[in-house]
């Protein structure tokens, strides 16, 4: 959901953010773009917050340690996959480099050349960038 995360926000910023990603997409998709005047985005994150709260009251803040195995993950994991087939940007959910169960998302495989705390020049003779 867009809003998921954003009751201090407000339509107008919401807009700014969602506005270009979605053109991206529908051009990305070979699809005509809409009118940046055409476009509108709904809010109603404050109907869910009291005022002067972050959250609703007793509302928790949940982190990747909270999502359960089973139905919850599997459905995480086929949406990160479907995202994966779809834009080449999105790294696939399956192997050692994904952002799956981390505390830190990190998503880079450190190899003998790019090893944390390794100089620029390494031991594989060749400059190389982190």
């Amino acid at each position: 959901m867009h809003g998921v995360g954003k009751q201090l926000m407000g339509s107008e910023m919401l807009r700014s953010d969602w506005f270009p990603a979605l053109s991206d997409g529908l051009r990305r998709a070979g699809r005509p773009t809409v009118p940046h005047s055409e476009f509108t985005m709904a809010f109603y994150g404050d109907l869910f917050r009291p005022p002067g709260h972050a959250l609703a009251v007793g509302d928790p803040m949940f982190t990747a340690s909270d999502v359960a195995d089973g139905f919850e993950l599997d459905l995480l994991l086929a949406w990160w996959q479907h995202a994966a087939d779809v834009d080449p940007a999105v790294p696939p959910a399956t192997g050692s480099t994904t952002l799956a169960r981390s505390p830190a998302p990190r998503r880079r495989h450190y190899g003998p050349c790019n090893a944390p705390g390794s100089s620029p020049m390494s031991r594989c003779g060749r400059s190389s960038s982190i």
